[in-house]
């Protein structure tokens, strides 16, 4: 586990957060494929992460040349979409109400 990993798995005061890292002894064992996609997720969050740690602290341009050069929308859509997989009812509804903006 590298340093953002343990900064987004732990509070300011290093206990744990609750639900971070949760095992699915339940579900079956996932394919290669599954497993690969996952990994590409969890490096892509992670990576993200870090890159964005740079916006917090560089200077005023350089977040306003980050706020033009993206698609904040996309942006939406993609936090939207990260949110609503943490839970199988949340990504139900995201669904439907994706749906449903998509016919609108």
């Amino acid at each position: 586990m590298n340093a953002d990993e343990r900064r987004l798995r732990h509070d300011k005061n290093g206990r744990r957060r609750i639900g971070v890292h949760r095992r699915a002894s339940a579900v079956a064992l996932p394919s290669a494929d599954l497993r690969q996609r996952i990994e590409r997720v969890r490096r892509g969050l992670y990576g993200l992460y870090a890159d964005l740690c740079y916006f917090k602290t560089c200077p005023p341009a350089h977040r306003e040349r980050l706020r033009l050069e993206l698609d904040w929308p996309d942006v939406g859509h993609i936090t939207s979409l990260a949110r609503a997989l943490a839970e199988e009812e949340r990504f139900s509804d995201w669904v439907r109400f994706n749906r449903l903006t998509k016919s609108a």
